[in-house]
């Protein structure tokens, strides 16, 4: 009797450990109508990660899960391409892609090891979903497949790493590829303007700033879009970066955990005498004021812009020990026949300050190159056949590098370069 009890009591552990196989189908079935759902959450590849987990550990129902996998491809791959159309050319893209995938990694790594099963579902997986996600990790995974017994297991696995690498080739070729602009054909330079204010945009809006504040973030940092938003969110004294940048009151709101009250355009308050004349002005329409709240009557100002536009100069505020930047909007309202002008010269100071721009160094030539690799060698421009290296500016000297002609141009023609040669 006491055998028969311990024995009714290990058999009521086990099925409470592990639940009948019928219950385990139903669950699974369950998780495969979530998986319709999935898509819209966050980490959209939570129900694959679970139905993976039981494939693992549970074989006598690896059939049924295969079957539930096998189905969900069919969701998640056209979702996984839209999603990641959408976020084509959003900040840190790549980076969230991966972070999505990361959690499948080793479940798909552990399936490769498994049954046959198994290792189709994962090189399956790798084709429609992963390689949309994280292609360095697919062409791993699928590397260490593409030596599979199973013929089907290693073809797949084979042409998913062959079409990753000549993806990957294809890109570098493509960023590689030095184009050419006329400075003098308005076509050209609206297509330059416009991928500039693209990223002036979307600067601003991930800093929740104006146009206008972005813009001069974006000129202090050499017009990369990447080593401005990393200056912002990775400054340690951010009130002097802004400083330094200029944008100190015009992008306050940075500063600021409430800033519903706060206007860029900076209201004054009461009527001051001018910073400049030091003449009191009779009103408010008199005087034209800037976010550090320094105010000057509007003949003053103008004077003041047509000085700094005519002598291409940095144009800041105009009181003693202010820093902040004169922007656009500034010019436009005050003296708009100077607006082109401004203009001009803030383009070229765009195309010197870049590093994906580079003027043609050809006498008198108006073209302007462009690379989305720095690196990207020699450039031959289309106009005046002049052939320049694109990172330096200098004579082409591949296959040396810039640094290594930086260092030899000093001992050119001197004794010690007389004794070497």
């Amino acid at each position: 009797g006491r055998l028969a009890r311990e024995r009714r009591v290990a058999r009521s552990r086990q099925d409470t450990l592990v639940p009948p196989l019928e219950i385990r189908k139903c669950c699974v079935d369950i998780m495969r109508i979530m998986a319709r759902y999935s898509t819209e959450r966050d980490r959209f590849l939570d129900v694959p990660e679970l139905l993976f987990k039981c494939l693992a550990i549970d074989g006598e129902l690896s059939s049924h899960i295969a079957v539930a996998l096998e189905e969900l491809l069919g969701i998640y791959e056209p979702f996984v391409a839209s999603y990641r159309s959408e976020m084509e050319g959003a900040y840190l893209a790549e980076d969230r892609l991966v972070q999505f995938a990361t959690p499948l990694l080793p479940l798909l790594l552990t399936a490769s090891t498994s049954s046959s099963t198994s290792r189709r579902l994962a090189v399956k997986w790798c084709t429609g979903v992963m390689k949309v996600l994280d292609k360095h990790a697919t062409r791993v995974l699928c590397t260490r497949l593409a030596t599979d017994s199973d013929k089907f297991i290693s073809t797949q696995a084979k042409n998913l790493v062959r079409s990753i690498k000549a993806g990957e080739a294809a890109k570098e070729d493509a960023s590689s590829v030095v184009m050419f602009f006329d400075s003098e054909n308005e076509l050209d330079m609206e297509i330059v303007q416009t991928k500039l204010t693209n990223e002036i945009q979307a600067l601003a809006q991930n800093l929740q700033i104006s146009w206008d504040g972005a813009a001069v973030i974006m000129q202090s940092n050499h017009y990369s879009f990447d080593r401005a938003l990393e200056a912002i969110k990775k400054s340690e004294d951010l009130e002097k970066t802004l400083e330094s940048c200029g944008v100190r009151h015009r992008c306050r709101s940075l500063l600021c955990s409430d800033d519903s009250s706060y206007d860029d355009t900076c209201s004054v308050l009461k009527v001051e005498p001018c910073k400049i004349c030091y003449d009191d002005m009779l009103s408010k329409d008199d005087i034209h004021s800037l976010p550090c709240k320094h105010v000057f009557c509007t003949d003053c100002f103008s004077t003041y812009l047509r000085v700094k536009v005519e002598g291409r100069e940095l144009l800041n505020c105009p009181h003693h020990g202010c820093s902040e930047v004169v922007v656009e909007a500034d010019v436009k309202e005050l003296l708009p026949s100077m607006l082109k002008v401004w203009k001009e010269h803030h383009f070229r100071q765009f195309i010197t300050q870049s590093s994906h721009y580079k003027f043609c160094p050809g006498s008198d030539c108006t073209m302007v190159a462009f690379s989305e690799n720095i690196q990207s060698g020699d450039a031959h421009c289309t106009k005046c056949d002049t052939s320049f290296c694109f990172c330096c500016g200098g004579e082409p000297h591949i296959p040396a590098t810039c640094h290594d002609l930086e260092e030899f141009l000093p001992l050119f023609n001197t004794s010690e370069y007389c004794v070497m040669k």
